[in-house]
This record gives C-alpha cells, sequence and structure tokens, in this order.
C-alpha cells in the first residue's frame, strides 16, 4: 500500500511540474500577448492624437466654407469635376482622411496652393481618373463578389505615391522559408 502512495505521489509531483512548467510558458505566453495589446492600444491612442491634429490648410478651407459645409461641394468650391454632389465637408475629409494618407502626400501634391480649382498638375488629373477607376471596380466588386466589397486608394498605394505592385517581403519565416 505504501508502494502504491508513493508511485501515485510521484505521479501526481510530475503532473504538478508538468503543469507548472506548461503554466509557466502560457504566463510568459500571456505577458507577451499582453505588452502587444499595451503596445496597440498606445498606438491607437497615439493615431487618434494624430487626427485631431489637423492640417492648417484643411482649417483654413474650413474657415473658408464656414456655414457652407453642408451644401454641394460643386457650389461651395470651383472645378469640382468628381465628387459633385458630396456635401463640401465630406470632400475636404476625403482629401484629409481619404487621398493624403493613402498616398503618404500633403495637399500640394496634387494642387497648387491657393489655387486649389486649377488643373496645373498631372497628379491631380491622375488622381480623378484614380477615383472613377476605383469606383468602377468597387461596383463591380459588389455586383460579382460582394456588397460590401470596396478598394480605395489605400488598396494598392500604402502611404506611397506609387501603387504596390507586388508583395512585400514577409517579416517573420514562412513554411517554404523552413524547408531551406
Amino acid at each position: 500500500m505504501q508502494k502504491l502512495i508513493r508511485v501515485f505521489s510521484a505521479a501526481a509531483l510530475i503532473t504538478f511540474i508538468s503543469i507548472a512548467m506548461l503554466g509557466q510558458g502560457s504566463v510568459r505566453a500571456q505577458q507577451g500577448q499582453l505588452q502587444d495589446e499595451k503596445q496597440e492600444i498606445k498606438e491607437k491612442k497615439e493615431n487618434k492624437e494624430k487626427k485631431k491634429k489637423k492640417h492648417p490648410v484643411i482649417m483654413e478651407l474650413e474657415k473658408q466654407i464656414a456655414g457652407r459645409e453642408n451644401e454641394p461641394a460643386e457650389d461651395v468650391f470651383k472645378n469640382i469635376q468628381i465628387m459633385k454632389g458630396f456635401e463640401a465637408i465630406r470632400l475636404l475629409r476625403i482629401m484629409e482622411h481619404g487621398f493624403s494618407p493613402a498616398l503618404g502626400v500633403k495637399c500640394t501634391y496634387c494642387h497648387v496652393k491657393d489655387e486649389w480649382d486649377k488643373d496645373k498638375k498631372a497628379e491631380k488629373k491622375t488622381a480623378r481618373k484614380m477615383w472613377k477607376l476605383a469606383g468602377e471596380f468597387n461596383a463591380m466588386l459588389r455586383e460579382n463578389i460582394d456588397e460590401k466589397a470596396s478598394i480605395n486608394c489605400y488598396t494598392c498605394h500604402r502611404g506611397d505615391t506609387t501603387p504596390a505592385t507586388k508583395a512585400k517581403k514577409p517579416k517573420h519565416k514562412t513554411a517554404s522559408d523552413k524547408d531551406k
């Protein structure tokens, strides 16, 4: 009987040690996950702060259209060709939170400062063509694949003026890398 108790106690001890060791790994994993979550929260907070800070050009344009923000863009701004029917304030938001970060540029990449309506830059003409193309592509996506599917400038540009034409090399090892 004593032998049985010793064997049983040894088995219990081994099980306890195994669980403790697994738990340590689990605790480390949880700590790592917690650090990742803290970093993600910090990045989200920083991004919110960045979004709160308005570009001076946008602030100036908002002052200029004060009281007319909800009117159609073509009634408030000159030379609106693509975003007709959009509220004037929405046009500014698309420029500020859409085009600018998606291409990693400032307003003057496509526009001549204080001559926003002029078509002096090829980039502005290209942006209009791309907006139209994205709209056509979204219509096809929604009709043929998923009614909620959409693309935007960032889909291809990823914060750069040149669209991404191939996938970036992964930061982590893939299954095929492990075979080498």
